[in-house]
C-alpha cells in the first residue's frame, strides 16, 4: 500500500497503512483535510465494487479500528457488499 511517485503532491511524510481487510488509513498528513473523495481505478471481478472514505473526527466521523485519530483519512473497499483487499483507488484530499 503506497502513494504513486509523481502522482502524489503535498503528502509530506504521510503513510498509507492497511488496518484490516479492505480498510486503509492515511496518517501523518502535513495538513488537516477538510474533504476526501475516493474513486476506484478498477473494478473487483465480483460486482458491485463500492468505496467509502472519511476523515476521523470530522462531524463525529469515526474511522475503522486503527484509524481513529482526528484528521486520519480512512478508505474502505467493498466487493459485492464485503470488505476486500486488492483494489487500486484514486484519493483526493482538500484542505
Amino acid at each position: 500500500v503506497s502513494f504513486v511517485a509523481g502522482a502524489s503532491v503535498n503528502m509530506g511524510t504521510a503513510t498509507v497503512t492497511r488496518v484490516s481487510t479492505g480498510q486503509l488509513c492515511i496518517i501523518g498528513l502535513p495538513f488537516t483535510p477538510a474533504h476526501v473523495s475516493v474513486t476506484p481505478a478498477s473494478q473487483f471481478t465480483s460486482q458491485p465494487t463500492n468505496v467509502a472514505a472519511g476523515i476521523s473526527g470530522q462531524t463525529g466521523e469515526a474511522g475503522p479500528t486503527g484509524c481513529t485519530t482526528s484528521g486520519d483519512v480512512w478508505v474502505q473497499l467493498y466487493s459485492n457488499g464485503s470488505l476486500k483487499d486488492g483494489l487500486n483507488v484514486y484519493v483526493t484530499l482538500m484542505k
